[in-house]
């Protein structure tokens, strides 16, 4: 039998129609498309730069990684578009417990199932390129990477750790995670 459309849902006392959490969903789509070629550009550019004022220095000097401070500074230089959920006052916790509550209903949860596997924008050849092996030891490398992020913002005094936004934080972590592959 056909599944039956739930023209609205509600969470935290927030009740929003199914055309809204469609177009929720569709904006966060668009925007997380647009934040994560943004990021990956800057990352390269700033690696590059990086890597050229080694070169003009004469060699391996060890370059001082930017900091969490430093990074997110320039995340917020890139004006990147807003989060469709700070529109609407939710959290990404509470729009998942209202998707939960369309999880018969193809259409949304085609649309959610976007955000968690976008469509790959690297370039296939190099990817195919890839070993088993170098995946790990790169995905094992992103991981010590994050340690670092992680540990250079608890060392920031409370109040400027609590003057970020959750999404704020995480662009700056991928930031600065991707400096370091590149």
């Amino acid at each position: 039998r056909p599944a039956v459309l739930k023209p609205s849902a509600t969470v935290n006392g927030k009740t929003l129609s199914r055309d809204q959490i469609l177009e929720i969903l569709a904006e966060t789509v668009r925007v997380q498309g647009i934040v994560q070629q943004e990021v990956s550009a800057l990352a390269r550019k700033l690696a590059q730069e990086r890597g050229e004022k080694k070169s003009k220095s004469g060699g391996k000097k060890k370059r001082k990684p930017l900091s969490f401070l430093e990074g997110h500074k320039r995340i917020l230089e890139l004006d990147l578009p807003k989060e469709p959920l700070e529109d609407y006052g939710l959290t990404e916790q509470s729009f998942q417990k209202l998707l939960l509550q369309y999880e018969e209903d193809e259409e949304v949860m085609a649309i959610a199932q976007q955000l968690l596997h976008p469509a790959g924008k690297g370039d296939p050849e190099r990817a195919a390129s890839i070993n088993m092996e170098k995946i790990i030891e790169i995905h094992k490398f992103m991981v010590n990477e994050m340690q670092k992020v992680l540990q250079d913002f608890l060392e920031l005094p409370q109040d400027v750790r609590r003057s970020f936004t959750g999404k704020g934080c995480e662009t700056t972590a991928e930031l600065l995670v991707s400096i370091s592959v590149e």
